[in-house]
């Protein structure tokens, strides 16, 4: 079962093969087995390890919201899982990570609320509950911009570390060097890049 296949994936050490097979049991599609649930919880906690490389995170967590698309059950499950849903939000406000993370804690969390996920499971604080509500919660064409604008009203929060560089990003096109995609449809705005990019190891689209 395919279940069992994103286990044995996730639980291999991380080399270049294993994320791999995690990226190619993605795009086979297939989310099947009695035990998804708990294998979608381990995915959601490989997401948010911090000490996990950023290549293995991105693609638990496009697995992850791949699962929650695919079975209410896997949703019914993390809603018991509350520390571990807020840790999502956290990912969000942190200065520390890196953007394509926070793109992929977004996707995970509109998909979620597409499941019928509550807006708060994934804070740990009522300010950003009461304080901000414009999370695009729908996908379409200008989803990474209204993202955009939602991270931006998150930088204005005082639980959320300040934001010191000079630029605004929205971007339409991110594509690593690992076969991560995520493009917007057309329609998209231009983005400025900053010179902390140059770290990040991923091509931005400009057109």
């Amino acid at each position: 079962m395919a279940c069992a296949a994103f286990k044995a994936a996730l639980m291999a050490p991380e080399t270049d093969a294993s994320n791999a097979q995690i990226r190619a049991l993605i795009t086979a599609g297939k989310y099947d087995g009695k035990d998804l649930p708990h294998v979608a919880e381990d995915y959601l906690t490989a997401f948010i390890d911090s000490d996990s490389s950023h290549i293995r995170r991105r693609w638990a967590g496009i697995a992850l919201s791949k699962m929650l698309a695919a079975s209410p059950k896997v949703v019914d499950h993390l809603k018991v899982e509350n520390s571990k849903l807020q840790d999502l939000g956290d990912i969000l406000v942190s200065k520390s990570e890196r953007e394509d993370t926070k793109i992929v804690a977004g996707i995970i969390m509109r998909q979620g609320l597409s499941q019928g996920l509550e807006f708060a499971n994934f804070w740990s604080t009522d300010k950003v509950r009461n304080s901000v509500n414009n999370f695009p919660g729908e996908a379409g064409p200008r989803w990474m911009t209204r993202f955009q604008g939602f991270l931006d009203t998150l930088s204005h929060l005082a639980l959320a570390n300040p934001v010191t560089d000079p630029c605004i990003l929205y971007p339409v096109a991110v594509v690593t060097s690992d076969e991560f995609r995520w493009a917007s449809a057309t329609g998209g705005v231009p983005i400025a890049i900053g010179e902390w990019l140059r770290s990040m190891d991923c091509m931005w689209d400009t057109h």
